[in-house]
């Protein structure tokens, strides 16, 4: 078993049989790492921003106008996770980012996962580009890891 402070959460993609490990920053948002906890697992839609950079995001069953260490995405890294209350989104940065938006900075991919990360990226960004009618969506699955 985990400490309170050391978190993780499992992000899984069946369809293309990858996933991240996540850590929770406790610390620096216990309300809405709490609130992510509490309402694992869920499952939901990946969706690639189309505008903002090299970004992946789904919507969440949290509703929450918390405001917690919040970060310009333009700061955000590779493997930082975060939390946009006025969408209820949860996000994974993957590459650089363009647009210097606001967001909650509650998460980050483990090291060792954010090869993985980009990959999945990648192949959300081909789904998003692909014509309409060829679309598909891309299944995620959110876990807590014991």
């Amino acid at each position: 078993m985990q400490n309170h402070d050391e978190h993780m959460i499992d992000i899984a993609w069946p369809s293309y049989n990858l996933n991240v490990r996540v850590r929770l920053f406790e610390k620096q948002a216990p309300k809405l790492c709490n609130l992510i906890w509490q309402v694992l697992p869920f499952e939901s839609i990946e969706v690639h921003s189309m505008v903002a950079g090299t970004m992946v995001y789904s919507p969440t069953p949290i509703v929450t106008t918390a405001v917690e260490n919040p970060k310009l995405l333009t700061q955000l890294k590779p493997g930082d996770c975060t939390y946009a209350n006025f969408s209820q989104n949860l996000s994974i940065i993957y590459g650089g980012m363009n647009e210097p938006l606001a967001h909650n900075h509650i998460a980050r991919i483990i090291e060792s996962d954010i090869p993985t990360m980009q990959i999945m990226g990648e192949r959300i960004w081909g789904e998003m580009i692909k014509p309409y009618e060829k679309k598909k969506p891309v299944h995620v699955i959110y876990s807590r890891v014991e």
